[in-house]
This record gives C-alpha cells, sequence and structure tokens, in this order.
C-alpha cells in the first residue's frame, strides 16, 4: 500500500474517530472553548464589515457559538453527527 492511499484511508474515515470522541464528556472537554485568536480574528473581521461565516469540519461548534455570538450569521458543517448533536443542543 502506498503511503498516497493511507493517508487517503486517513481522511475518508477521521470523522468516525471524532464522531465517537464527541459522543462522551471526556471527548468534548478539551473541545468546548473557542481559541482566543479565533475570537479576536473573528471580531476584527466583522468590524471591517463581514458578516458571514462558514465553520467547515465544526465538530461540536466552539468557534461556530463564538462566531454567532460575535454576531456573524454562521454556518457550521461536520461529519459527525455526534459533534453536530452537540452544536444543535448548545445553539
Amino acid at each position: 500500500m502506498s503511503s498516497e492511499q493511507i493517508a487517503t484511508e486517513r481522511t475518508d474515515t477521521a470523522h468516525h474517530h471524532w464522531d465517537k470522541l464527541w459522543q462522551v464528556d471526556e471527548g468534548r472537554a478539551d473541545w468546548l472553548e473557542p481559541d482566543p485568536d479565533v475570537v479576536v480574528f473573528a471580531k476584527s473581521r466583522f468590524d471591517a464589515s463581514d458578516r458571514r461565516a462558514l465553520d467547515l469540519g465544526c465538530g461540536v461548534g466552539r468557534h461556530a457559538l463564538a462566531l454567532a455570538a460575535i454576531g456573524f450569521d454562521t454556518s457550521a458543517m461536520d461529519a459527525s453527527p455526534a459533534g453536530l448533536g452537540v452544536l444543535g443542543d448548545a445553539a
């Protein structure tokens, strides 16, 4: 098996790993607070009149929620049903 095939398999199945992680409190614990640098950057862009945001691969939505709280029209996408469920409960 080539390294290209291995890399493809890992990225093609990564959402399974994250879906299992998001199903338990311990798995989500380190992923609930947004990165402060993301918040600072988002606020600077909001002030510059950019008002829409996409959190692609949002996981449990820590950044999507922070962006929405700033005032962005925020869309969030993820392949993990568990992550999206956590985000939906928090929204």
